[in-house]
């Protein structure tokens, strides 16, 4: 075992959570996994080694009981509504994203938890339809950026930032979040979603599936496509890196792709593969996307965190994971 830390994971089942169980489990840590739902696939092929707690993150009482059984000493907070509909339903998101945060912090404060790293989003960061942030330039957003969160999603996420923060101030927890970028996946690809940050997915499944792809515009979109394991590559090491003095962190993949280069990508892949994608900007203008690209380099310096996956590697990857569950 590396070290004598127990890690809890909540939302362990989830589309990051579940490879971030398993990268915990391969460097050799103790891991707990915490989810509402039961055994999944996510973390299946860990049965017998990562103990499962059913448990819900708005119950304190679930949690801190998890904490203190376990012994954990380290938590990686990924719980959250798991819904693409989350926006209009801001009750729960308020009860689940944002009292789950909280309850996660209290329960590491009163077990006296070493560190607690939580899940936040890019989507904090204001929308960039021109230069120097947006097209065509694509200035990277560093995390001293002036939020402005204009969904409930990311007021939720924002406000649960500012409570972490409040934590270490007063009661001397050290607390780490990570702002995702939007993420591709399997888990993300198999369920067909619909929203703009399912485009790459749709077209990687369809490709496989021998389904076409037709995105009448966008092509020139520049857009931060983060691999899901990067995620939880930076997940893990906001948990474990020896200090994490700047608190806040992005995680993407530092770098400006298009959905052309994307369709390029999967026609390497898999040759003759049917996609079209029209030229201009916004490819999915009814949703309103979130265009920036996030400046990495905190995280480079901090934590650790480094790409693992390019567009091509990780559509690689994802196209055979997405093999085994078709």
């Amino acid at each position: 075992m590396a070290g004598g830390d127990v890690i809890m994971v909540t939302g362990a089942c989830g589309a990051i959570g579940g490879h971030v169980v398993r990268r915990l489990d391969r460097l050799g840590h103790r891991v707990v996994a915490f989810d509402q739902i039961g055994p999944s696939r996510a973390i299946a092929s860990l049965d017998g080694r990562v103990p499962l707690v059913i448990g819900h993150v708005d119950d304190l009482g679930s949690i801190l009981d998890a904490v203190r059984a376990h012994r954990v000493t380290r938590i990686i907070h990924l719980a959250r509504v798991a819904s693409p509909l989350n926006d209009e339903h801001p009750g729960s998101l308020y009860q689940v994203d944002f009292g789950g945060s909280v309850n996660v912090l209290e329960a590491a404060r009163l077990a006296g938890v070493a560190r607690a790293a939580l899940a936040s989003s890019y989507n904090i960061y204001p929308r960039a339809t021109e230069p120097p942030h947006g097209h065509p330039t694509y200035a990277p957003v560093a995390e001293e950026h002036p939020p402005a969160p204009g969904r409930p999603y990311a007021i939720f996420k924002w406000a649960m930032e500012q409570v972490a923060l409040t934590y270490a101030r007063r009661f001397d927890l050290e607390v780490a979040m990570v702002r995702f970028s939007t993420y591709y996946g399997p888990e993300r690809a198999i369920r067909r979603g619909t929203r703009a940050a399912d485009v790459l997915n749709r077209m990687i499944l369809n490709a496989l599936e021998g389904q076409p792809t037709v995105v009448p515009q966008g092509g020139d979109q520049g857009f931060d496509a983060v691999y899901v394991k990067d995620c939880a590559q930076g997940a893990v090491a906001a948990c474990l890196a020896p200090s994490v003095p700047s608190r806040i962190y992005n995680i993407g993949s530092g770098a400006a792709v298009t959905l052309r280069d994307a369709a390029q990508a999967v026609r390497r892949l898999v040759p003759g593969a049917q996609i079209e994608v029209g030229p201009g900007l916004e490819f999915n203008p009814g949703f309103g996307g979130h265009y920036i690209i996030l400046d990495i380099s905190r995280a480079r310096r901090e934590i650790g965190y480094a790409p693992e996956f390019d567009l091509t590697r990780g559509i690689a990857d994802c196209m055979e994971e997405l093999r085994t569950m078709l």
